[in-house]
């Protein structure tokens, strides 16, 4: 068996990042895309870096090195739950690799041990950065026994475990519940948002800090974290001296998840044969044939195929989600409390609030893996009668049709939270919207000439390709632009800031349009 998920194991490592296609592959884009996947993977890393290594800087600083192991405990169980809770059922249960693997000779125990597996080693890259920073910081500023880097060692491998568990156990219960329905994709979205959504009300409800001083709001989180979490109260205190309850964590960790993996091998096949089955309505009539227009019979298809991928619509309709949540929050909390609590003046952040909600809608366009997605089917698009300019408008609208809403509820809230004049008000709704029209075609122009058209899952295309990391970033810095002209500008001048804004991303627009619509479908590839 230990030979069997090793085997299995190396088999996926191979195929991170697309190592092996880089590796053997003639074609240099294979290469690039392995080469984009790692950057990516190093500037997140970069980030985490800087943020643990000022957080423990400022702990030895204020003198609450105690506190060092419940950060890093709590930053590597956080990143790992998040990381595994959007992959851990497209992996554990992807019928593409279920078929290729459940005809070898290998046992379903070693198939779901070795994806964990694959799971865990793909939260490494994350928590060296964690761990790996503190500990460099630790060995700079601060004196610590050699007993707390050989702790810290240790946790390093044993803290991901039952954050990781715990998101498998909520990723099959949703697989298991799906499998036995019709509606298996539906179910497992509203699953998945409704667990983001209860997750976000205890990370919020948590928050009661004393805000008098940073050692306060320090000791108050770490409370209320090992609150829900007590392993990690077992893990912190083991730097104390306790060894007992160090060792209990260890051992719990290691034989919880193992536990848990074993359980979850019973009903493999079943969940898998589950999801691949289809069902069908025995009531069959014959009706006149339907027809419908280009755009209408594109964007149908559309539809069609974005509520047929969990991870496709998870990892894009959160945003929209965060969009309403923001508009309500101003509404209902009152701009000064946000002021108060985030620091910003209120001319400020009146200011920014309609570019901020911009650019929450613009975090992962639909657009941006659009045409991946559509695979080695592609070439049916392309066979048609039809032009880039009716499949891009299609696409495009896609995305709006979730975008526009959230975004004119959630400027009718700002307005009315603001007092806004009948100015303002335009501005509120009018930068926003052409914000999100921009990302939108930023998004599919990305993605026209960055495709990813060969993919085992389609967590691939909607967050690991070259089209959706570069979409992320030239968003940001264009949304940052605007923000940062709204801090420059005066306040006599506000309205031909506004208008400014408004010209350049329309202008932009315009221009991505006409360079989509001009480009030739058949090229694509």
């Amino acid at each position: 068996m230990l030979n069997e998920i090793k085997l299995l194991t190396k088999i996926q490592i191979c195929n991170f990042f697309g190592f092996n296609e880089s590796k053997y592959s003639k074609d240099s884009s294979n290469r690039r895309k392995m080469y984009t996947a790692i950057i990516g993977i190093l500037i997140f890393g970069i980030m985490i870096c800087v943020q643990i290594g000022s957080t423990v800087s400022l702990l030895i600083e204020l003198g609450q090195t105690d506190f060092i192991p419940s950060v890093i405990g709590s930053s590597v169980s956080g990143i790992s739950f998040i990381l595994t809770f959007f992959r851990a059922g497209p992996t554990l249960f992807s019928l593409k690799s279920y078929e290729k693997t459940v005809c070898l000779p290998v046992r379903i125990k070693s198939i779901v041990i070795s994806r964990f597996l694959n799971l865990y080693i793909y939260n490494m890259f994350f928590n060296i950065a964690i761990v790996g920073s503190a500990i460099v910081v630790c060995l700079i500023s601060a004196k610590l026994s050699v007993i707390f880097y050989l702790q810290m060692l240790i946790g390093f491998f044993v803290l991901p475990l039952l954050p990781m568990t715990l998101s498998v156990i909520l990723g099959t219960v949703g697989y298991y519940l799906s499998s036995k329905l019709p509606k298996k994709n539906i179910f497992n979205i509203i699953w998945q948002i409704g667990l983001i959504a209860v997750i976000l009300y205890f990370s919020s409800s948590s928050k009661e800090m004393n805000l008098e001083s940073v050692e306060g709001q320090l000791i108050s989180s770490m409370t209320s974290v090992e609150k829900y979490y007590p392993m990690l109260k077992w893990f912190s205190e083991g730097f104390k001296g306790n060894v007992l309850l160090y060792t209990l964590f260890v051992l719990v960790s290691l034989a919880v998840s193992l536990a848990i993996l074993l359980f979850i091998s019973k009903f493999y096949k079943g969940i898998c044969i589950g999801l691949s089955a289809t069902s069908a309505k025995r009531d069959y009539k014959i009706k006149d044939q339907a027809s419908r227009s280009v755009f209408k019979a594109l964007y149908v298809k559309e539809f069609k195929r974005y509520f047929a991928s969990v991870t496709y619509v998870t990892n894009t309709i959160i945003s929209f989600i965060f969009a309403l949540a923001l508009g309500i929050a101003v509404l209902v909390l009152g701009i000064d409390f946000i002021c108060q609590e985030i620091g910003f003046p209120y001319w400020m952040l009146s200011r920014i609030l309609p570019v901020v909600l911009g650019l929450i809608c613009n975090v992962m366009p639909t657009t941006a893996a659009s045409i991946s997605l559509e695979g080695k089917n592609f070439w049916i698009l392309q066979s048609l009668p039809i032009n880039m300019r009716q499949i891009a408008s299609a696409k495009i609208m896609l995305n709006l049709t979730f975008a526009i809403p959230s975004t004119i509820i959630s400027s009718t809230c700002i307005s009315i939270a603001l007092n806004s004049n009948i100015i303002e008000i335009i501005f509120n709704f009018a930068i926003p919207i052409i914000l999100v029209i921009f990302g939108s075609l930023v998004g599919l122009y990305m993605n026209i000439f960055n495709p990813m058209m060969e993919w085992d899952s389609d967590i691939v295309p909607v967050k690991q390709s070259k089209s959706a990391l570069y979409t992320m970033f030239s968003l940001f810095l264009s949304g940052i632009a605007a923000m940062i002209l709204f801090f420059m500008i005066p306040s006599n001048m506000l309205i031909i800031a506004n208008v400014a804004i408004l010209t350049a991303f329309g202008c932009g627009s315009i221009l991505i349009f006409n360079k989509i619509s001009k480009t030739d479908i058949k090229k694509i590839k």
